[in-house]
């Protein structure tokens, strides 16, 4: 193929061949495949249970904001699981093996993102389930994992707000409606008929609001806090943003690039500017992806985070305000 470009400038050349590279490479990079079941009408047939809904670029453990040394732990806990011999091992000693860990803490603390690069790191794929679809029964969600690879990870998001139930609900004609109750899902995760090799990763807000007997050793072996953001993590969610490769920017738009020492300046700046565990990754990292660059960002963050702080304390309060008892005045009034 030969290509010619009349008159001197070659940069249109050189822009079609960098974007003939980045889709050459983009269809080579590693991906991770999420599975979720298949609708109602088609998982009741016989066959395979999930479908791939999506092979989405890997997610590199260092882009999830978490404290290293617990990052490590966590990972070295996995490799141990899935290392060769392990299943001799736990069958020799009388051990299912399987393994469970829950990530807790607020939204946009970065426990989603930690599953999918656990998937990266081990080339695994991620069965992401849910007990709030009202059209699975328990036996429907037992034959969903009965179907799981031995070397893949089921995921359970936001399971403190599925609402489960020690018992099943019944209608007024005695019926059992559609749901999975407390019992069914832990027969489900670690009965008798429950797949093994697979590791178990669930999610929640609030863990308080979870039953004892889904947290308990044995199903949960490795509870994990995920907190707001401290000022050193901070300035790391910062110097990723801004650091090399830089973000590329809107056509004649300004732009604003500084070399690797200013950077580091900045992002001191920056860090000192974050209270210590008030702000979340995920808030941070929408603050600064609406910047132009990060001299922008350390200009405008101290009246971004005042506004935060205060929209969530207004919410706060009128959250209590509507959650106080009535008076009698107000009852009878």
């Amino acid at each position: 193929m030969t290509l010619t470009v009349l008159g001197f400038r070659t940069q249109s050349l050189e822009d079609l061949i960098a974007e003939m590279q980045d889709q050459w490479f983009a269809g080579s990079k590693p991906k991770t495949t999420i599975m979720r079941p298949l609708s109602k009408e088609l998982r009741d047939r016989p066959g395979f249970p999930w479908a791939v809904i999506a092979q989405r670029p890997s997610r590199s453990i260092d882009t999830v904001v978490l404290e290293e040394a617990l990052k490590q732990s966590i990972l070295s806990d996995i490799g141990y699981f899935w290392s060769p011999g392990a299943a001799e091992w736990y069958s020799s000693h009388g051990i299912a093996y399987r393994r469970g860990y829950h990530f807790w803490g607020p939204p946009g603390t970065g426990k989603s993102s930690l599953a999918f690069a656990i998937a990266d790191v081990f080339d695994v794929d991620i069965y992401c389930g849910s007990v709030n679809d009202p059209g699975l029964t328990e036996g429907g969600f037992l034959r969903l994992l009965s179907h799981l690879s031995r070397r893949s990870i089921l995921l359970l998001e936001d399971i403190d707000s599925a609402g489960l139930r020690r018992e099943s609900q019944k209608s007024n004609d005695g019926r059992n409606e559609s749901g999975i109750s407390l019992s069914g899902l832990l027969n489900a995760i670690d009965g008798v008929a429950s797949s093994e090799g697979r590791i178990l990763i669930m999610t929640s807000n609030m863990p308080d609001h979870l039953d004892g007997a889904l947290t308990r050793p044995g199903r949960i072996d490795f509870p994990v806090e995920f907190k707001s953001a401290s000022k050193e993590q901070s300035r790391e969610i910062f110097l990723r943003m801004y650091s090399h490769p830089r973000r590329p920017s809107a056509k004649n738009a300004k732009t604003d690039a500084v070399n690797d020492l200013d950077l580091e300046l900045l992002a001191v700046r920056f860090k000192n500017e974050i209270p210590d565990r008030l702000l979340t990754p995920a808030e941070l990292q929408g603050f600064l992806l609406a910047k132009t660059g990060p001299t922008d960002a350390v200009d405008h963050v101290s009246t971004w985070k005042d506004d935060v702080l205060s929209r969530r304390e207004r919410m706060a309060q009128h959250k209590s305000t509507t959650q106080q008892p009535l008076t009698s005045d107000q009852v009878h009034g």
